[in-house]
């Protein structure tokens, strides 16, 4: 838990308190004088970066209850500074707190204005303060520091005081529904102390009628007192005795209130500041008078702790993020080495497999492609059959031709344009059988026969052997032959060469190209 400094200025001392590991002690005190000054300037230089917090209980404090019209953003805060300025022109310690709307008429916006009228209270510690560029963390009222102490003890009557008294005198809060509208500090004697009960009932009677004087207090309006106080005082006071029917009395123990608000050890000897004291080291209210200049070296720490902050959280993340990374990286590391020596063992067991086949006339992968052709193929109920059929009947009536290759093919047209190929679909095996592109129904089927004439005779009979196997080809009206190769060239622009007495060739080639149309 953070440490700090935190002190507390009366009318007559500021006492130094630490707070820290939740829990306050009491350091040292020090008095209006050179010599308080002068001690006070080396307290404050021990432990530098610990935040200063000083709790403001004096008189000069003024209250004013304001209304303004309901505006907001900019226009609001520059009327707020203009009621600060008018009221409190002579301080620049001034603080404004709004307290919701009034319930009819136009709802103007509720304020209470309140201002430390005495600066010279305040200006030779802050002068300290700031001459060895320590943070002030803020300056707090404790009339206003009140308001969480009401909280805490649910004092929610439309009219409710609180007195607690302090180490200087008495001091009476007065809230309307837990909202601070007025305070004040009294002085009190050593007759005083004497009959508490006495000064209690002419200080409440005071504050009644002045309250009823600013019309906070309606005449009618019963007020509820709550007074803290010590052992010491708790017998002299009797409630019953001092009720009257606009004033109704409530005493509570203030080892009762230490209990409320978290405080497990508290003194005896001590005043009631040490509530306000443990209510400022154990939450962090808003301050109250504190300028921007007086809270710069204060701003600067906080700066410097945010980023040493994010600095060590980033540093821990950066770290973290590390640590998983490099164990992901083992995993994946050990996981590669596991499946590459699982893929030889398969390669290798694939290959002994493959060894005990029987030798084939053609490589495997050329047989594996035919046979995803001809599935292929026959997904798209296309095949060879009728072509080759065709093909095979007119071969019967020419003996002396011998095919050596047929290449298959499909197309939309009756051209020899390759066709688009088909893109795989995304994670697709690329492996797989190839996928026809043919986009009619029933393509055009072409065939290129390549074949020869044996036992080769002379060229007339290779020609007529030839032709007459065209003719019995086009005997079929769906099928279109077109010669590629001929035995021999009888067009009228072909030249024809030879030598008288020498042997012809043992065999000839012939070329033929076929188009089966798609049924209609």
């Amino acid at each position: 838990m953070f440490a700090k400094k935190i002190l507390y200025l009366s009318e007559n001392l500021l006492a130094a308190w630490l707070w820290r590991g939740g829990k306050l002690s009491h350091s040292c005190d020090f008095n209006l004088d050179s010599d308080g000054f002068a001690s006070f300037g080396n307290f404050v230089t021990q432990s530098p970066g610990t935040p200063i917090h000083i709790l403001v209980d004096v008189i000069e404090e003024d209250f004013r209850n304001e209304t303004i019209p309901h505006i907001l953003g900019k226009d609001r805060q520059a009327l707020v500074e203009r009621k600060l300025n008018q009221l409190f022109r002579n301080t620049t310690y001034r603080h404004a707190s709004l307290q919701g709307r009034e319930a009819t008429g136009r709802r103007d916006d509720k304020l209470l204005l309140t201002g430390l009228t005495n600066v010279e209270l305040l200006t030779p510690w802050l002068e300290r303060i700031s001459q060895r560029k320590l943070p002030l963390a803020g300056i707090y009222s404790l009339p206003l520091l009140s308001q969480v102490l009401a909280k805490k003890l649910k004092l929610l009557a439309p009219h409710q005081l609180l007195i607690t008294r302090q180490t200087t005198g008495l001091r009476q809060s007065y809230f309307q529904e837990g909202l601070l509208k007025f305070s004040r500090l009294t002085l009190l004697a050593s007759d005083d102390m004497v009959s508490m009960q006495a000064t209690v009932l002419r200080e409440c009677q005071r504050t009644q009628q002045y309250l009823n004087s600013l019309r906070l207090l309606p005449r009618d309006q019963q007020l509820e007192i709550v007074l803290i106080c010590t052992e010491k005082y708790h017998p002299q006071i009797q409630p019953e005795s001092m009720d009257t029917p606009l004033m109704r009395y409530r005493i509570t123990h203030i080892s009762e209130v230490a209990t409320q608000i978290g405080l497990k050890v508290f003194p005896e000897n001590l005043a009631s500041e040490l509530l306000y004291l443990h209510l400022l080291g154990r939450f962090h209210p808003a301050q109250h008078y504190a300028t921007a200049g007086q809270r710069w070296y204060d701003q600067l720490r906080l700066v410097r702790a945010g980023i040493l902050g994010a600095t060590a959280a980033t540093i821990a993340a950066s770290s973290y993020v590390s640590l998983m990374n490099f164990n992901q990286a083992l995993v994946n590391h050990d996981l590669s080495q596991n499946i590459s020596r699982e893929a030889q063992e398969v390669q290798k067991h694939y290959q002994e497999i493959k060894n005990t086949f029987p030798p084939t006339p053609a490589p495997a992968e050329d047989m594996k492609a035919a046979v995803e052709l001809v599935e292929a193929a026959a997904r798209k109920d296309i095949m060879p059959d009728p072509l080759l059929g065709i093909i095979s009947e007119a071969l019967e009536s020419a003996p002396a031709l011998k095919l050596n290759q047929i290449k298959w093919r499909v197309r939309d047209k009756p051209t020899e344009e390759t066709p688009t190929p088909q893109t795989p679909a995304p994670g697709g095996n690329e492996n797989a059988a190839p996928i026809l592109t043919i986009n009619r129904e029933s393509p055009y089927q072409i065939a290129i026969i390549d074949g020869e004439i044996t036992p080769f005779s002379d060229f007339r009979s290779a020609l007529e052997s030839v032709n007459h196997f065209i003719e019995a080809l086009k005997k079929v009206p769906s099928l279109h032959v077109v010669p590629l190769v001929m035995p021999i060239d009888i067009a009228s622009q072909a030249s024809l060469q030879g030598s008288a007495g020498k042997k012809g060739p043992d065999k000839v080639a012939f070329t033929l190209k076929l188009i089966l149309a798609p049924a209609p």
